[in-house]
């Protein structure tokens, strides 16, 4: 999704990257070493999982907070 989205707002990192490039050399290809790209590819599978969830857990707190109120 991150590679499309960079194509249609006309970035010239992903015009020059391949599809198969990018899966395979910066999101998947640090998953076999443990290091820095490890975490980095780590954390761009699992942010959007992760932001969501974020989301609704502030949703909830929200809507708690505000029965608590009334």
């Amino acid at each position: 999704m991150i590679y499309y989205i960079g194509l249609s707002v006309g970035m010239d990192f992903f015009l020059n990257t391949t599809l198969r490039e990018w899966a395979e050399d910066i999101v998947y290809g640090p998953l076999g070493t443990f290091s820095i790209l490890f975490i980095r590819s780590l954390f761009l599978l699992f942010f959007p999982y992760l932001a969501f969830n974020l989301i609704r857990m502030f949703l909830h707190l929200g809507k708690k907070r505000q029965g608590d109120e009334f």
